[in-house]
């Protein structure tokens, strides 16, 4: 029911503010049908903790441990030609229009892990997309995309290659 789309994946967390900045930049520039902010990465493992206490149950939680900050290297302004050939634009990062979602649909239930590839470079085909510089307006990125052992693209390398492949094959044409 609402005006704006953003997904979160399992793998990223947002800052607070993430949706009030973005947001807003939607609210500055309306006719774009696309915004996403800056990304920090940062590598780690999940700890579980809880379990059982004595006579207590505690529910079992996972913890991500940060072991190493990879720096904010996907923070660009948006250019079609250099996105066909590669996404730097992780999932949770973006926030849409409702009016280019209900116009394009969802993503390509086809392709299993560049879905939102794909989907970002079908939804820049037809609406102006923009790179919302939060290092600049906050001094800071709004999400942190954690890598561990059991992101999906690790557990199936060979299908993820192939998914890159048809992506890049689809759009090709487009630069």
């Amino acid at each position: 029911r609402g005006v704006y789309f953003a997904h979160m994946d399992d793998d990223e967390v947002w800052t607070a503010e993430h949706l009030t900045v973005l947001v807003g930049f939607l609210e500055r520039y309306p006719h774009l049908g696309m915004a996403y902010g800056d990304v920090r990465r940062c590598r780690g493992y999940f700890r579980r903790e809880g379990g059982a206490d004595g006579q207590v149950r505690r529910p079992v939680r996972r913890r991500f441990v940060e072991r190493e900050d990879l720096g904010t290297p996907w923070c660009r302004q948006f250019d079609f030609g250099q996105l066909v050939h590669g996404n730097w634009i992780p999932a949770s990062a973006v926030v849409l229009r409702r009016e280019a979602f209900e116009t394009l649909g969802g993503f390509d239930e086809s392709i299993r892990y560049a879905d939102d590839w794909e989907y970002w470079l079908r939804i820049a085909q037809r609406y102006p997309v923009a790179h919302c510089c939060t290092l600049t307006a906050l001094g800071k990125p709004t999400v942190t995309y954690r890598l561990h052992g059991a992101n999906a693209t690790q557990r199936d390398p060979a299908v993820w290659a192939e998914n890159l492949a048809l992506v890049r094959e689809r759009y090709s044409e487009e630069t």
